[in-house]
């Protein structure tokens, strides 16, 4: 699956033009095989050349590395080809959050189910997507991972249907939990969008429910109850919008986002399945 507009010149490069969110991206790329695999990360943004887009470009070095430009500026090099593209992707996605004033930005992932929208936020590597996808899996509509927009008027989450992380260590729990794996949809440690079959294509309802996720490997799955400032608190180092926005604006906007949620601290270990059942329990409630 290709939404390239490739040129036929054998030393021509190949064009993506992409919309991410509300900012137009053009990319170009000398190699077809990093090619290959930055469109399979991002086909589903796939729109029309604009003038206004920003110009990325992945070359290639005589030291068989690959560079990532933007507007002709070296932003990182990469040892694979893998690598280079993904690299691409996050820089695309990065320019497309920097470029929002209106919506909130949360780095977590976004859920819906039966009227109530669920966030979990979090840092990278602390096993929210694989959470989130077990969730999909049983009976949850998956608004974003990673990146999630929020209107802070209406509290709701606007999808964006971005290619899934996962660890190779999560797979095993994950089949457990009744996430069916394809692994004609892996790109290395990303699944594609069509991995996962239950993507909301609305708004999810207003923001219901928040999950700060801790690991406890040994223990069993337990959540607490926190108050609303504990979780503004938390919530603010998730949100690039917020953290630049001055301290008391920021706690308006959370005190209002956060007024018809409750939220909790959940301890999970590798029983998946479990976690699953003790947040669909809370968010039933």
């Amino acid at each position: 699956m290709t939404s390239a507009t490739q040129k036929s010149g054998p030393h021509e490069p190949v064009v993506f033009n992409y919309r991410m969110w509300r900012s137009d991206m053009r990319v170009q790329i000398q190699d077809t095989v990093v090619a290959g695999y930055l469109d399979r990360l991002c086909h589903q943004f796939s729109s029309k050349e604009s003038e206004s887009a920003i110009y990325f470009d992945v070359r290639g070095t005589s030291d068989k590395r690959w560079e990532i430009l933007r507007e002709g500026e070296v932003l990182a090099t990469r040892k694979t080809r893998l690598g280079a593209a993904r690299h691409a992707e996050w820089r695309m996605v990065r320019e497309a959050v920097r470029a929002e004033s209106e919506f909130i930005h949360w780095h977590g992932s976004a859920l819906t189910k039966q009227g109530s929208t669920l966030l979990i936020p979090g840092k990278s590597g602390t096993g929210k997507s694989t959470l989130s996808l077990a969730l999909a899996a049983n009976g949850f509509q998956m608004l974003g991972d990673d990146i999630v927009f929020m209107d802070p008027v209406s509290g709701e989450i606007h999808p964006f249907h971005r290619a899934i992380r996962i660890h190779n260590d999560a797979i095993e729990r994950l089949a457990a939990a009744g996430f069916p794996l394809d692994r004609d949809l892996h790109v290395g440690t990303f699944l594609e969008v069509e991995a996962l079959r239950s993507w909301s294509h609305r708004a999810g309802p207003p923001l219901s429910h928040v999950f700060f996720v801790d690991w406890d490997v040994a223990g069993p799955v337990e959540s607490i109850q926190i108050s609303q400032a504990e979780a503004a608190l938390e919530l603010r180092r998730f949100s690039y919008t917020l953290k630049k926005s001055p301290p008391n604006r920021a706690w308006r906007v959370l005190q209002r986002i956060l007024a018809p949620t409750v939220a909790f601290r959940v301890l999970r270990g590798q029983d998946l399945a479990a976690a699953v059942r003790v947040i669909s329990k809370l968010v039933a409630k």
